[in-house]
């Protein structure tokens, strides 16, 4: 196992100390393929990590980003898979991790994006001074989802790209 990148762990509601470590894409179908919207298997040239419970160890969330195609897309990645299990849900455990693969990329000079159909966390993002909305963000489909807004007859695509940490927040 490679070692962890949130040494001794962070700390989420609950006092549930988690840790997260680069991953095997190939953990996204044996453990969480089964959580998320989106079928098919993951692009071979995916960046993947995996949040656990350290002792012992557990699976709790997985996120994965692939890069963008062609001479527009150098140095960008979409994430593509962000899952988090059931039992661990509503911990701001998603928002997080996938904040923190946004630094990550932001630490190597990349940028990334993210697009998902998931209302609550579309909203997390509309209101966080560290995600910018794309052009597309908030574009409806004419498709019913078990992410569908309530109230709405689509379903709605939340497209931001993770700008980092606000001034305020960055370490001294």
């Amino acid at each position: 196992m490679t070692a962890p990148v949130w040494p001794g762990g962070v700390e989420f509601a609950g006092g549930l100390r988690l840790a997260v470590c680069p991953w095997s894409a190939a953990t996204y179908s044996a453990h969480f393929a089964p959580f998320h919207y989106l079928d098919g298997p993951l692009s071979r040239g995916a960046r993947a990590w995996l949040v656990y419970l350290p002792m012992p160890m557990a699976p709790v969330a997985f996120d994965a980003t692939i890069p963008f195609k062609g001479a527009c897309g150098r140095g960008k990645w979409q994430e593509s898979r962000l899952v988090v299990l059931p039992h661990f849900r509503g911990r701001g455990i998603g928002i997080a991790l996938s904040e923190w693969v946004g630094e990550y990329h932001r630490s190597r000079g990349e940028r990334m994006y993210s697009t998902t159909r998931n209302w609550q966390l579309g909203q997390v993002r509309d209101r966080s001074p560290r995600w910018r909305p794309t052009r597309w963000n908030g574009a409806a489909r004419a498709v019913e989802h078990s992410h569908s807004v309530p109230g709405h007859s689509g379903v709605i695509r939340y497209c931001h790209e993770y700008v980092g940490l606000t001034t305020a927040e960055q370490p001294p």
